[in-house]
C-alpha cells in the first residue's frame, strides 16, 4: 500500500515538474519504509528509469520533447552519475575507516534562438552536475535539467520539462546499474513503484498549466517540507 502511494506521488511529480520522482521517492522510502539512504538512492534510480520513460513517452505524444537537446544534456550527466555513485561509495568507505537541493524555477527564454558555444558549455556543465546529484542522492536530475534547458537550450518551461525526461531516463539507468553493483538496490520495490506510476504520469503531463509560477512554488514547497522532515528524522532540527 505504501509503495502504491509513493508511486502515485512520484508519477504526478514526474509528469508535472519534469523530474524523475526521486525527490519524492527517496524521502518517502526513508521516512515511510525505513530504508537507509544508500538503499533508498539505488531503489529510487530503478523506479526513475521506468517512470521517466513513461512520462517522456506521454510528453512526446504531445510534441513537447526535443530529443537532440535531451541527449546533449544527458551525455555529460552520465559521466556525472558515475562520479556521484563513486563519491557515495568513497564516503561510505571513509566512514567505515572512522574517519540538498536545488529547486526548479519558473524561467522562460525565447525558444528558437540558436545555441552558442557558451550555451552548449553551460548545458553540459549543468548536465554533469545533475548526474553527480543523481548518483549521490538518487534523483534523476530534473531539478537541474529543467532550468538548464530553459536558460541554455532556449526551451519554454513545458518543453524543458518534457525534454529533461530523456536525460533522466539515461541517468537513472546508468545510476541504478552502478548502485546494484554496490548492493544498494531493492529492484522489486523499485520496479513496483515505477510500474504503478504511469497513470499519474499521463494525467499530470496532459493537465492544463495556467500558472507556471504556481507549479514552481508547489514544487519548492514540497521539497522544503521533505527536507524539514528528513532533518527532524536525523535529529538535526
Amino acid at each position: 500500500m505504501r509503495l502504491a502511494a509513493i508511486a502515485t506521488a512520484a508519477g504526478a511529480f514526474s509528469g508535472l515538474f519534469g523530474v524523475g520522482g526521486g525527490t519524492i521517492i527517496v524521502p518517502l522510502l526513508v521516512l515511510w519504509m525505513g530504508y537507509g539512504h544508500r538503499e533508498a538512492t539505488g531503489t529510487s534510480l530503478a523506479a526513475i528509469a521506468v517512470i521517466g520513460a513513461l512520462a517522456a513517452a506521454a510528453h512526446a505524444a504531445y510534441g513537447n520533447v526535443d530529443l537532440a537537446k535531451g541527449l546533449l544534456v544527458a551525455a555529460p550527466a552520465i559521466g556525472g552519475v558515475l562520479a556521484g555513485t563513486a563519491l557515495q561509495l568513497a564516503h561510505l568507505r571513509a566512514r567505515r575507516r572512522g574517519c540538498v537541493r536545488g529547486g526548479a524555477v519558473g524561467l522562460r527564454r525565447d525558444p528558437g534562438d540558436r545555441m552558442s558555444v557558451g550555451d552548449v558549455a553551460g548545458l553540459c556543465g549543468l548536465g554533469f552536475a545533475a548526474g553527480v546529484a543523481g548518483g549521490l542522492l538518487g534523483v534523476g536530475g530534473g531539478v537541474v535539467f529543467v532550468p538548464a534547458l530553459v536558460v541554455f537550450a532556449h526551451l519554454y518551461q513545458l518543453e524543458a520539462i518534457a525534454t529533461s525526461l530523456v536525460a533522466i531516463v539515461l541517468v537513472a539507468l546508468v545510476g541504478a546499474a552502478r548502485q546494484r553493483e554496490y548492493g544498494n538496490i531493492r529492484l522489486r520495490d523499485g520496479l513496483v513503484i515505477g510500474l504503478l506510476a504511469p497513470s499519474e504520469c499521463s494525467q499530470a503531463s496532459s493537465s492544463p498549466t495556467p500558472c507556471p509560477n504556481a507549479r514552481s512554488s508547489a514544487f519548492a514547497g514540497v521539497q522544503i517540507l521533505f527536507a524539514w522532515q528528513l532533518a527532524r528524522n536525523a535529529g538535526l532540527r
